[in-house]
């Protein structure tokens, strides 16, 4: 009689991979957060598929009472269990949309570990307790199981992960407390901050030893790993990207890795959602330069309203950048082969430059880092050189010319108001054929409406044709193009980036990518 646990026991370890897989993958996007987790998981699920599933558990479980026949039992199992394994099949080969993959680090595979055990144990437990008919008839519950097994996991693995968390921390921590000869610079923003990071570590190269944290590792972790993997005795300068998502975040980091020096690239509505006010996010990233370590030399984008206004009261040495201030840029000419530049300095002309980069916005970024190259000795043939080699940033308006001959603009890891409208100009600069091709933005708490349609205004008057991505910001963005008289033939809506058939564009296209971090949040 065991043979009949089988089909049962293949649904439910099934259920489990699909399950645990796409949680899994919202749970290490969420920086393991459970709570925020399950709400990005709750967000997916489809009412359809909510609706059938009560409806298939009220039907499965009044038929399974309502029947004496152990044969009929025996049957309506079957059929339920089939049903619902097809139906599970469906998600096991879903292609995954998301920029970011499950990555198998040892916190993940610790939690595979012991969700599997738990999982076998109630397994275990109920197959030699019950009965193989009531077994098997707990074929539904697996959905609220998995949902049970998964947080408690969460909870048993706590004070593990809090452990392995300090014990890195303080490692790293000693490592680079010990190398007192390198140069900590720390940047930190709203938006710009891995840009400026790329463009600063072109530049400091021509002269120092220079290493950075890779990508987007701006969290204690993320730095710590780069401090204990990479840092050696080579290296001079070693240049922190500086994230933050609550009040404090900012203060923490620097008193862990005590910066020197710090750049502020741009204060605005970027993750509104979780800081709530404007005046958070400002108390936050100014925490840079209240805690910085030795010289507390900072940078400051002066352009920006909310960094000004602190700037001007900053007391330790600094140098503001932007019009009217102490470092500035007269831009010769911008085009969408990058840009020919000015750069003044105390009022004097201070040296030429160009760059491969796209958009005006670029070229305040560099001014942060030429600022930065400045005060740490570079010449000025240092610094025209830095600039010269700084290669386009992945992911942040890199222009991709497709075998077909249309160019990709791909802004796909920018995701606030400033940034999509610097995107735009830069498309404007291009001619033939203009395509956006975008989710909105995200994060941005109540003012996300609002922002998405304000967007959808700007894109009308730069694009020609419009994909707007699934339907997190579907209605802002298509009231905002139709209420600035956008053609409604030349909008569409998908579900995905992955419906979108890049290989129909043409020579003469240029398509614009801006943000896809909703594709984690469909």
């Amino acid at each position: 009689m065991y043979y009949f646990y089988i089909p049962f026991a293949l649904t439910f370890f099934l259920h489990s991979y699909v399950f645990i897989t796409k949680m899994l993958h919202l749970y290490q996007l969420e920086s393991y957060k459970i709570i925020t987790a399950i709400k990005k998981y709750k967000q997916q699920i489809k009412v359809g598929d909510f609706v059938l599933y009560v409806v298939l558990l009220i039907a499965f479980y009044s038929l399974f009472y309502a029947i004496n026949s152990f044969v009929f039992k025996v049957i309506i199992i079957s059929v339920f269990n089939l049903l619902f394994f097809i139906y599970l099949l469906n998600f096991v080969n879903v292609k995954n949309d998301s920029k970011l993959p499950l990555k198998y680090t040892r916190r993940i595979i610790r939690f595979l570990v012991v969700f599997t055990l738990l999982y076998l144990i109630i397994l275990f437990v109920c197959a030699f307790n019950m009965s193989a008919i009531n077994f098997n008839s707990l074929i539904f519950l697996c959905v609220l199981t998995s949902c049970i097994m998964f947080i408690l996991t969460h909870f048993i693995l706590l004070p593990i992960e809090k452990l392995v968390y300090f014990y890195f921390l303080q490692k790293a921590k000693r490592k680079l407390a010990k190398r007192k000869d390198v140069i900590k610079i720390a940047i930190t923003g709203s938006f710009g901050k891995t840009t400026t990071k790329y463009i600063l570590y072109s530049i400091l190269k021509q002269k120092y030893s220079v290493l950075i944290t890779p990508n987007s590792y701006n969290t204690p972790m993320g730095l710590s790993k780069t401090i204990l993997k990479e840092l050696n005795n080579n290296h001079k300068v070693f240049i922190m990207e500086m994230g933050a998502n609550k009040v404090n975040d900012i203060k923490y980091l620097c008193k862990k890795f005590k910066p020197e020096m710090g750049i502020l690239t741009n204060i605005g509505k970027a993750h509104l959602q979780s800081f709530k006010t404007i005046s958070n996010i400002i108390n936050t990233k100014c925490e840079l330069p209240n805690n910085l370590y030795g010289s507390k030399f900072m940078v400051f984008n002066a352009e920006n309203k909310y960094i000004f206004d602190y700037a001007v009261k900053y007391k330790p040495e600094k140098i503001m950048v932007g019009k009217n201030n102490e470092l500035y840029a007269k831009i010769n000419k911008v085009s969408e082969n990058g840009s020919d530049f000015e750069i003044y300095y105390k009022n004097q002309k201070y040296l030429e430059a160009n760059t491969k980069l796209l958009g005006e916005h670029n070229i305040n970024n560099i001014l942060l880092c030429v600022a930065m190259a400045i005060n740490l000795g570079l010449s000025k043939q240092q610094i025209i050189n830095g600039i010269k080699k700084i290669e386009p940033i992945k992911n942040r308006l890199e222009l991709i010319k497709q075998d077909n001959g249309a160019i990709i603009l791909n802004d796909s890891y920018n995701s606030n108001p400033t940034g999509c409208k610097v995107a735009l100009n830069a498309l404007s600069l291009f001619s033939g054929k203009k395509v956006v091709i975008t989710p909105g933005m995200v994060e941005l708490g109540n003012d996300q409406y609002r922002e998405n349609y304000k967007f959808g205004k700007e894109i009308a008057k730069v694009a020609d044709y419009v994909f707007v991505v699934n339907n997190v910001n579907k209605d802002a963005i298509v009231n905002g193009l139709f209420d600035a008289g956008f053609d409604f033939e030349n909008v569409k809506t998908v579900s995905s980036f992955n419906k979108i058939k890049f290989c129909n564009f043409k020579k003469g296209d240029v398509v614009l990518i801006e943000n896809d971090l909703p594709d984690n949040y469909k």
